[in-house]
């Protein structure tokens, strides 16, 4: 049989494919996709493949070859359309049972992840422009704890390693190592001996906590550099940007700048094992072995990576009228820098705490320790989102408390917008005590009771005993809002007002003329905080301090005070709680929400 050269190009339509056949233990696909596109052509990507070695076998591969091409050309084809592109290539992957099972490098692909990052930065057409990225698509398992990434210049090329452990070292071919500020962006290009990344692991994925660069002949200038990657591209140059600039100016929309969230090209790598049963002998470096070893096919698919969601940029809080324990976020729908909405959104992400969300010395947002409290999605894309809070992480809201708030936009394949601005708010309890039943018995044993107001007349005196009503009521069971329920620990007071002939409705939060109203104050008991127990409380007649006229027609309204003071000032026959305008708005504007837990 005719041998074969072991080293394979595959090209699709709309994604490159590069398949390469390798043995199950050799190096894996170094570096990540290269945001290069082809100009004559419509692939929109590449990718770095380096193989350990090239071999010649005694069978031929094109059979299986035929089958992974036309696999891949399938999955492709499923997953081009979706809304999440890398999501549906893993799930098929592990269909195919085609997920590749090799050690784990962090520190390399972390240092790829930054090297291919700046790479596509010097590679863009535009020029004049600003690239912006981050490490945080990485998840790591390994690396724990803080290590620095560092870049030095290296005989007209930068070096840049990751020490932790062991070293991994890659080459930027780049001259020179600079800075610059915004008013001087395109004059100011000042040469530094090196930059240090500082990286933190924070929640399994690499945070940067710091970056600053290291000038002067003795290395005793340092320059504080944007901890969001800004790289500002003029000509030949790629300039990191200072601390101060970032928020103010580089992130400011068009025209001041244009920015270009990296990358604008993902890679995923597949790893597929020969079906025929063919070994080969090899050598390979991880075992320092020749020997007969199972053929593995690997390949990776380049796809377009869709950007980030714009920061939230308009963000108020404010406690929610007539409730307890909850606040009203206010924020406008993010926008891509023409205007136009995000293609790719997703949802909002409300982050919660007792403390600012501000970095006193950068005064950006930091919410890379918090987890999102809410997820709030709606079918509509509302020009100005509206959304109740009742709970901050994982505790539910109190009333008194300043809490600080921050909202992100998530896209579809979950990337997820920086936090920009912060929002604080207190809930303060304004609810009343809702309406309850109030009965009413007389000496001539005749009953009347009500919602709260209820009529009936003094009798006569009998017997030498004068007539006398007796009233009695039970705990109201809701707040005024008829929905939550009321603390059955609270020590409420209540009024009881009286006058004849008609019941008395307004003004049922001024107690203050004897003649008019009682004040029932009491040691709560298990049987006053039970709302099924009734209360029986006064006795009212023509004696002192009433002095009631018998045979006269009397009314009385009971409500009740909750330890704020609060008590429904205005009473409607029959009772409607009237809802403030805030919810009406929010009712308008209606989301789905979801809480996250731990997991």
């Amino acid at each position: 049989m005719e041998t074969k050269d072991l080293v394979l190009l595959m090209l699709i339509p709309i994604m490159m494919v590069s398949v390469v056949i390798y043995t199950d233990r050799s190096p894996s696909i170094t570096g990540a996709a290269v945001a290069q596109e082809e100009k004559e052509s419509n692939i929109i990507g590449a990718y770095s493949i380096n193989p350990s070695f090239k071999a010649r076998i005694d069978y031929n591969p094109e059979d299986e070859y035929k089958t992974i091409k036309d696999n891949l050309d399938g999955l492709i084809e499923q997953c081009k359309s979706s809304q999440n592109i890398e999501q549906c290539f893993k799930d098929k992957a592990n269909r195919l049972q085609w997920n590749c099972q090799e050690p784990q490098e962090e520190g390399a692909d972390i240092l790829h992840d930054f090297i291919d990052k700046f790479r596509e930065c010097i590679s863009l057409e535009e020029d004049g422009v600003v690239c912006r990225f981050s490490l945080d698509e990485k998840e790591m398992t390994t690396l724990i704890g803080s290590f620095f990434l560092l870049l030095t210049s290296d005989a007209q090329r930068i070096k840049a390693e990751i020490i932790h452990g062991k070293t991994w070292t890659e080459y930027i071919e780049l001259k020179n190592l600079v800075y610059t500020n915004y008013n001087e962006r395109d004059t100011l290009s000042e040469i530094v001996n090196s930059v240090r990344i500082k990286i933190e692991y924070t929640g399994k994925k690499p945070i940067v906590e710091d970056i600053f660069a290291v000038g002067g002949s003795d290395n005793s200038k340092i320059i504080r550099l944007s901890k969001t990657f800004l790289l500002y591209k003029k000509g030949d140059e790629i300039k990191f940007v200072v601390a101060e600039a970032p928020r103010s100016t580089f992130e400011a929309p068009l025209p001041a700048n244009k920015i270009i969230d990296l990358p604008r090209i993902k890679g995923m790598k597949f790893c597929a094992k020969s079906k025929s049963g063919n070994q080969i002998y090899a050598y390979d470096e991880s075992d320092n072995t020749v020997k007969l070893r199972d053929i593995a096919y690997k390949f990776a698919v380049t796809f377009p990576n869709p950007p980030t969601p714009p920061p939230v940029q308009v963000l108020k809080a404010e406690d929610k009228q007539k409730a307890e324990n909850s606040v009203i976020l206010i924020w406008n729908k993010v926008k891509l820098e023409d205007g136009s909405d995000v293609p790719d959104f997703s949802h909002y992400n409300i982050y919660c705490s007792k403390n600012t969300l501000e970095d006193k010395s950068t005064k950006e947002m930091k919410i890379e320790h918090l987890k999102p409290t809410i997820g709030v999605r709606s079918d509509k894309n509302y020009d100005e989102w509206v959304a109740e809070v009742n709970k901050c992480g994982k505790e539910n809201m109190q009333d008194g408390v300043e809490y600080y708030f921050a909202v992100t936009g998530v896209s579809k394949s979950g990337k997820e917008s920086k936090a920009v601005k912060q929002a604080t708010a207190k809930s303060i309890d304004d609810l009343a005590p809702g309406v309850q039943k109030i009965i009413l018995i007389n000496s001539d044993n005749f009953k009347e009771e009500g919602i709260s107001s209820a009529c009936i007349n003094l009798p006569i005196e009998k017997d030498k005993k004068p007539g006398y009503i007796w009233v009695g009521f039970f705990a109201p069971e809701n707040n005024e809002d008829e929905i939550t329920d009321i603390s059955l620990k609270e020590q409420l007071t209540y009024y009881l007002h009286f006058s004849k002939q008609s019941p008395i409705t307004a003004d049922l939060n001024d107690c203050s003329n004897s003649k008019k109203c009682v004040e029932l104050k009491f040691v709560p008991k298990d049987d006053f905080l039970n709302p099924q127990q009734e209360i029986d409380l006064r006795t009212f007649d023509k004696l002192e301090p009433y002095n009631f006229e018998e045979g006269q027609k009397y009314c009385f309204t009971i409500a009740a005070r909750d330890n704020n003071g609060n008590v429904i000032k205005t009473l409607t026959t029959p009772y409607k709680f009237e809802k403030p305008q805030q919810w009406v708005e929010l009712e308008s504007k209606p989301v789905t929400k979801g809480f996250f837990d731990e997991k």
